[in-house]
């Protein structure tokens, strides 16, 4: 998957679109607003989401004397799909690392894929040709990446070892990962490192797609908006800044016959909902506004984060977020 690269004024000037053309559609069209931010939330829970083991192979590693190999083949939702079907398919990897147990010693990695790759080419693969290719896929990238040479015949464990090692570690060494600035890349490669920029590409279709017919996607009123945004500036260094806890209420509303938790938090200075990041889930709220605010809520009660909704009122600097319970 191949993303844009964007330089600091490039990155100001989409951030500058994107931020205009969400508070049009806010004021103009606030159930298109709504369905992209539902959307938005959806995407960021996938990225929220932790790898789950699906299968382990066991290679042999040419060293001297060999070493058996353990891979973790992980399915992560964070881990894109292959755009089409002549395009790489996306991987990521974590480091090498060498256990000792009663058998001896014996060394150990994890690769993740999205769930629909391995659901067609993993473990399940109708045909055993596609399950081949998406072994020998990670086999090239744990090579290239990790800088060793393994036997290309391997053994597929049982269902009852999905995984080696201590798959919470390996979790942990996946997110670590995403936190590294300078992702390895290579063109022409069958496999890459999935960290990337955003693609902000996409999201401006998203945006233009859900806006539907209204007038946002007429390209001079998107210009016209962007003339009126041009002044504004978009991109600050912040430096020790103490982030204040804005005022805030929480209650129990009967609405229907469900109850719901109304989470109201005073944001004074926030002109558009595009400052706010806004992270819900199911015991708790998490609110920054950089350079501004932060707030973390613990819920009383487990509420059904898919259902949440947040509004921004721009007259009275409100953000309202309604979530029902869980039951």
């Amino acid at each position: 998957m191949q993303m844009e690269s964007l330089n600091s004024d490039q990155m100001a000037s989409k951030a500058q679109q994107i931020w205009a053309m969400l508070d049009d559609m806010a004021e103009n069209d606030p159930a298109a607003y709504q369905k992209f931010i539902d959307q938005q939330m959806k995407e960021g829970r996938d990225n929220m989401t932790l790898p789950e083991p699906h299968m382990c192979v066991l290679v042999t590693m040419c060293t001297k004397p060999p070493k058996k190999l353990y891979i973790n083949f992980c399915s992560w939702k964070r881990v894109p799909e292959p755009k089409s079907p002549q395009d790489p398919v996306p991987v990521t990897g974590i480091p090498i690392t060498h256990e000792e147990s009663q058998e001896g010693s014996f060394a150990l990695t994890s690769v993740a894929f999205n769930p629909q790759v391995l659901e067609e080419y993993g473990r399940n693969a109708k045909n055993p040709v596609d399950g081949d290719t998406l072994i020998q896929l990670a086999l090239d990238y744990i090579e290239a990446q990790c800088n060793v040479k393994v036997h290309r015949t391997y053994t597929v464990l049982s269902k009852d070892i999905l995984f080696k090692g201590d798959f919470d570690h390996v979790r942990l060494q996946f997110k670590n990962v995403f936190k590294r600035k300078e992702p390895s890349s290579g063109e022409g490669r069958e496999q890459e490192d999935v960290l990337g920029s955003i693609d902000t590409e996409n999201l401006l279709h998203q945006i233009l797609n859900i806006s539907g017919s209204q007038k946002i996607s007429d390209k001079k009123t998107v210009n016209s908006v962007l003339q009126k945004n041009k002044d504004k500036k978009l991109i600050e260094e912040i430096k020790d800044i103490k982030l204040t806890t804005p005022k805030y209420s929480l209650e129990t509303v009967n609405m229907r016959t469900e109850k719901h938790l109304v989470l109201k938090v005073e944001l004074c200075n926030v002109n558009s909902v595009s400052q706010c990041e806004l992270d819900i889930s199911e015991d708790d709220v998490f609110l920054l506004v950089p350079g501004l605010y932060e707030l973390k809520v613990k819920l009383p009660n487990c509420i059904n984060d898919e259902s949440a909704k947040a509004k921004f009122c721009k007259k009275t600097s409100t953000l309202t977020v309604t979530m029902p319970f869980k039951y």
